[in-house]
């Protein structure tokens, strides 16, 4: 779980190291918060049972929390008070989700959205095309997605709840990405999501193109 939570841990640290008079961050002004396929609402809902039960007992705590054994609790905490105050504080806030072939948090976690919002996707047909959108979408989602997507695997009303209150305090850039090119790219989109492996499937590149435009506007 170590690579795809570390949006969580970010949040996490960022509300210990959070001045509310001065709104900084360990003092300095928090300007980039950007998440690549973090579970924000939790596993509980995409991984197989097996591996829910099998992650109470053998991964840790951290897995636990994701899993929603301790009933999303901390997840549920992590989406108000202060948490929400010190992550509204950064100027930019950017949420990088797989659309497919994500195969350890799936869509709707990463991208605190029901379903990908299809008819944003303006680059579809360019074969191309990894990040096939960018968008924001002010408040929560209502309803389901368009072709040639399907909807998200059903989410439990805690998940609904965490995603809503994330969303109710400041709004997100939402980029939509695909990899698919070949087998590498289908069996490893989340850690080339992060930057890793993409020598594997030559994928990924316009991805960390996007990262480091956001980080020099």
């Amino acid at each position: 779980y170590q690579r795809r939570v570390r949006g969580l841990y970010i949040r996490y640290a960022a509300k210990e190291l959070f001045d509310s008079e001065s709104g900084t961050i360990a003092g300095l002004q928090p300007r980039h918060f950007i998440s690549l396929a973090s579970p924000h609402v939790g596993v509980q809902h995409s991984l197989p049972w097996h591996l829910l039960h099998l992650s109470y007992w053998f991964i840790g705590q951290t897995a636990q929390h994701l899993c929603g054994f301790d009933d999303l609790n901390l997840l549920d905490e992590m989406a108000g008070g202060d948490f929400a105050a010190s992550l509204a504080a950064f100027e930019r806030r950017s949420l990088f989700a797989n659309l497919m072939n994500d195969h350890r948090v799936d869509y709707a976690s990463a991208a605190l959205l029901l379903a990908p919002l299809a008819d944003r996707h303006k680059r579809l047909e360019d074969a191309s095309a990894e990040v096939l959108a960018e968008y924001r979408l002010d408040g929560a989602q209502d309803g389901a997605s368009v072709e040639p997507y399907r909807e998200a695997i059903a989410l439990s009303d805690k998940q609904r709840s965490v995603m809503r209150k994330l969303r109710e305090h400041a709004p997100f850039d939402n980029y939509d990405v695909r990899l698919d090119k070949n087998w590498f790219s289908r069996q490893f989109a989340h850690s080339m999501l992060s930057g890793r492996w993409t020598f594997l499937g030559g994928q990924g590149g316009e991805t960390m193109q996007t990262i480091v435009r956001i980080l020099v506007e």
